[in-house]
């Protein structure tokens, strides 16, 4: 008996093509969504992964039925003020670990915030467990 075939790999679409974060701010979250389509016949279990330990994926890995699409969480929560250039690795069981990348670009930004000479200092300012002292200060960011 002879048998033949073709072995077709899977069909699959990662959007966007760039993951542009812009300025994000020093030591808080800001998530993007991109979202992963199968176009095949096949299961497609996927695994994701960046060289940046700030990035985190929700879900990271996933079984995704034929012709379904799984949205995904891309969330960078930056270290450093600097500009972060990088790369999503997106890994396909039974194909490779690394069968396509999207760039990955972001900004971290530290806010300027000055405090108006209008504005009294208060170094004795005592604080009580019920709010026994209130004052209003006002906090001034300036934008770019």
């Amino acid at each position: 008996m002879k048998v033949t075939g073709l072995v077709i790999g899977p069909s699959f679409e990662l959007t966007p093509s760039t993951l542009d974060f812009g300025a994000v701010a020093f030591g808080f979250d800001t998530t993007l969504h991109t979202v992963l389509e199968n176009k095949s016949d096949i299961p497609l279990v996927y695994d994701l992964s960046s060289d940046l330990d700030i990035i985190s994926f929700q879900p990271s890995s996933h079984c995704i039925a034929p012709y379904d699409t799984q949205r995904i969480e891309v969330t960078i929560r930056p270290e450093q003020v600097q500009k972060y250039e990088s790369h999503i690795k997106l890994g396909i069981e039974h194909v490779g670990d690394n069968v396509l990348e999207i760039p990955l670009h972001a900004i971290a930004l530290v806010p300027e915030v000055s405090i108006p000479k209008e504005i009294t200092y208060y170094s004795d300012l005592k604080l009580c467990n019920r709010s026994c002292v209130e004052r209003n200060i006002l906090i001034l960011a300036k934008s770019s």
